[in-house]
């Protein structure tokens, strides 16, 4: 495979924020979950969690039945990809043909205002957003990461870039944060070279060295996907952590289907997702709400049709909404 390379910073900005872990409430315990028996332990390390540890988090939400809110998003957000949250619960998205972030109302699906990076917004095949701490990455397909802060309205906001190195061999469709180690998560959608034959490949990149992490690739078999879904093949459009226990759901598109996995590439549960509910599945996050219920959100692109994002409710905390 080839290695990650440096690329030259493009940004005016000679500092970085970096991302620090929050300290614990003395009186918390630190919770562990049985990820499957050959894993070992993953240990919780996100401080908003309050739902119980459970070995998958798809049993949270009725994946099978139209989600409890869905919107139609205006017409400049037709082609949104990538979804992400902050830690208070605000939801950014982004088309996929120029570095234009956008945050939308959680409650209403309306844009509550956009800003892009570069005078008009970079051009460039986006397909994914993640937000760690104050940096908020955008990824190409070819593996290259922006960095940026986030603006105001309408405004340009200065942006740095890295090379991760493995546009050789991963088409990358998915972005997400990992704070357990600070690293970065980019799903391949289709891989080439023998290494990465026979399964989905998310490739690990280190926020703080600017280079692949140790160990470098999340690797998900087609045998551990065959034992969930009725394929083995799995093309990932989306991928997302969910804060209740550490897994990541992984979305695909062209399945029409969900899969989640364990830090280890363990298959913990599967859902396919209805063709006409969810047409074209780009994105995906969850969103804290504040009664601590965890929201699942996929985005769906609109084609020649509205774009439309998909809410689905924590069941745990139905009764106190």
């Amino acid at each position: 495979m080839k290695s990650a390379t440096k690329v030259k910073r493009v940004s005016s900005r000679t500092s970085r924020t970096k991302i620090c872990s929050g300290v614990a409430v003395a009186f918390w315990v630190v919770h562990v979950i049985a990820a499957c028996a050959d894993e070992g332990t993953i240990e919780q390390t996100d401080s908003t969690q309050s739902s119980p540890l459970r070995e998958s988090s798809l049993s949270l939400y009725k994946l099978r039945k139209p989600p409890k809110v869905e919107w139609k998003l205006p017409k400049r957000l037709r082609e949104i990809s990538g979804l992400a949250t902050t830690p208070d619960g605000r939801l950014f998205a982004h088309n996929d043909e120029r570095a234009i972030i956008y945050e939308i109302d959680i409650d209403e699906g309306e844009i509550v205002k956009s800003f892009h990076l570069g005078p008009n917004g970079i051009e460039a095949d986006f397909e994914g957003i993640a937000i760690a701490g104050d940096s908020i990455f955008l990824v190409t397909s070819t593996g290259t990461l922006y960095e940026t802060v986030e603006g105001s309205a309408d405004e340009e906001v200065n942006y740095a870039t890295d090379d991760t190195g493995i546009g050789d061999v991963c088409e990358v469709e998915g972005l997400e944060y990992e704070p357990s180690d600070q690293t970065l998560l980019l799903a391949c959608k289709t891989t080439r070279g023998l290494r990465l034959k026979g399964g989905v490949a998310v490739f690990r990149w280190s926020i703080e060295s600017h280079r692949l992490a140790e160990p470098d690739l999340i690797w998900v078999s087609e045998d551990e996907i065959g034992r969930h879904l009725p394929q083995k093949r799995f093309h990932p459009s989306g991928i997302a952590r969910h804060p209740a226990n550490g897994t990541y759901l992984i979305i695909s598109a062209r399945e029409h289907a969900l899969i989640e996995v364990t830090p280890s590439g363990n298959v913990v549960a599967a859902e396919d997702l209805k063709s006409g509910r969810h047409r074209r599945a780009e994105g995906i996050t969850v969103a804290v709400r504040k009664n601590g219920a965890f929201d699942l959100i996929i985005s769906n692109e609109g084609d020649n049709r509205r774009a439309r994002l998909a809410r689905y409710h924590d069941r745990s905390r139905v009764k106190s909404d």
